[in-house]
């Protein structure tokens, strides 16, 4: 008797599992989940022609300075070589204040 107490008790323990995961009609499936949209990319702003000016001088000071070091075997150190750094600054500095 015992044992079909307890076959009686696993039919009942399935079935009202079963019941419980029946679907209902009209009902969804699953919940309803809401979907955050994806964040818009962060534009880099536009840079003014101050700005696009004074990058092009700072840039050309740049290859100016990258002459002034001597290369090759006989390089030396002149006075016109310690004078190019100075000359490449004050290019730089004239140009600068040409953007407006």
């Amino acid at each position: 008797m015992a044992r079909t107490q307890l076959h009686f008790f696993l039919v009942v323990a399935f079935l009202v599992s079963a019941v419980g995961t029946l679907v209902v009609p009209g009902t969804p499936l699953l919940a309803q989940q809401t979907v955050a949209p994806a964040p818009q990319p962060q534009l880099l702003p536009q840079t003014s022609t101050y700005a696009t000016c004074t990058l092009g001088c700072d840039l050309q000071a740049q290859a100016c300075q990258g002459q002034c070091v001597p290369i090759g075997p006989f390089a030396t150190s002149s006075a016109a070589t310690s004078q190019c750094p100075l000359s490449c600054a004050t290019q730089q500095l004239v140009c600068k204040q040409n953007c407006r």
